[in-house]
């Protein structure tokens, strides 16, 4: 048993630090939309607001973060051409 696990924590391919950046967001993210229930609920004037904001966290940053991991990509892939060792 403790080879099998060895094996999957040696196969992933992201960090710890990685992994616990995206389980943050994921908790930010249910956090905006309980937020936004429970304000739907009280009657809240803000409840456009927070439900915009859960809108924008859930498409607009994914894609931005995408768009910077490409552009970054694409700018090192260069040096890494370069430099053959």
């Amino acid at each position: 048993m403790k080879n099998k696990k060895e094996k999957q924590k040696r196969d992933s391919s992201y960090s710890a630090g990685q992994r616990a950046l995206a389980m943050a967001g994921a908790a930010v993210l249910a956090g905006l939309y309980l937020l936004t229930l429970v304000l739907a609920f009280s009657g809240s004037s803000r409840t456009m607001s927070a439900l915009m904001a859960a809108l924008f966290a859930s498409i607009v940053l994914p894609a931005l973060i995408y768009v910077y991991q490409m552009i970054w990509r694409g700018l090192h892939r260069d040096r890494d051409e370069e430099d053959p060792g």
